[in-house]
């Protein structure tokens, strides 16, 4: 997905997204007001139990992110209109406009799924109120990576992040360190069966699961290699976690 504009248009990627509100059959409404920007939220007229939900955004230096999204339902487009899907395009736009992780006050959107009384989380978990989503999809960017990685959580016997790194690899290979943010990994993958502990710092995977999100996967590209590849590498790791993904059950 070349870009003949700067990545950090938030202009321009919300106007991708409005033209798709009539392929998906979907509706298209602002989630919250953040730091002056309005946050949309695209639903597909099934609702979203049992189906899919994919975020990007949220740290908005992670550019590549949101347009992996963008160009995952693009690509995707007859598919996704069939299951129950719930989309936000960018959780961060100020952050995003400006190229920093954080929002206007400097506070970190992934870890601030606790403070339920901010109008933001409170407008997320009515959002969220009464999902069970058989995938959640949290698209990701890591300064200090060397490769792609995932987290992943879920009751599955058997991961499909290997097969999800298999299929970025051709754009991007796996990170290949042991340990990734303290954490051990092999090949990329970090599969997490039972649900740590963040204190007060909660973030959007983790609030996924615990409102009943049966597959949750934060997908991670390197921030410092080929924008282009970055938004393949996304795209290769949603679309065969897609595929693998049992919907309506």
């Amino acid at each position: 997905m070349p870009l003949n504009h700067s990545a950090h248009d938030h202009r321009a990627l919300i106007k991708r997204w409005r033209a798709l509100v009539k392929p998906l059959r979907a509706t298209m409404d602002v989630l919250w007001e953040s730091d002056g920007f309005p946050v949309p939220v695209l639903r597909t007229k099934r609702g979203g139990d049992c189906g899919l939900y994919v975020s990007a955004g949220i740290h908005g230096d992670e550019a590549a992110g949101a347009w992996g999204l963008l160009d995952f339902i693009e690509n995707n487009v007859e598919s996704i209109a069939e299951i129950p899907t719930t989309i936000i395009p960018c959780l961060n736009p100020w952050g995003f406009i400006n190229n920093v992780r954080t929002d206007k006050a400097g506070n970190d959107l992934n870890r601030w799924f606790l403070h339920t009384r901010d109008p933001r989380i409170k407008a997320w978990n009515a959002l969220v109120d009464g999902l069970a989503p058989a995938l959640s999809i949290c698209f990701h960017e890591d300064f200090d990576s060397c490769g792609c990685y995932l987290y992943e959580h879920g009751k599955k016997k058997a991961p499909v992040g290997w097969d999800a790194l298999t299929a970025a690899a051709q754009y991007i290979p796996p990170d290949p360190r042991k340990t990734i943010e303290g954490r051990r990994a092999k090949d990329g993958l970090i599969w997490i069966r039972r649900l740590p502990e963040f204190g007060e710092e909660l973030p959007e995977s983790i609030a996924l699961h615990r409102i009943g999100s049966k597959h949750t996967l934060t997908i991670e590209t390197p921030s410092e290699f080929d924008f282009d590849q970055r938004i393949a590498a996304h795209r290769a790791m949603a679309e065969t976690a897609f595929r693998e993904a049992n919907f309506g059950a």
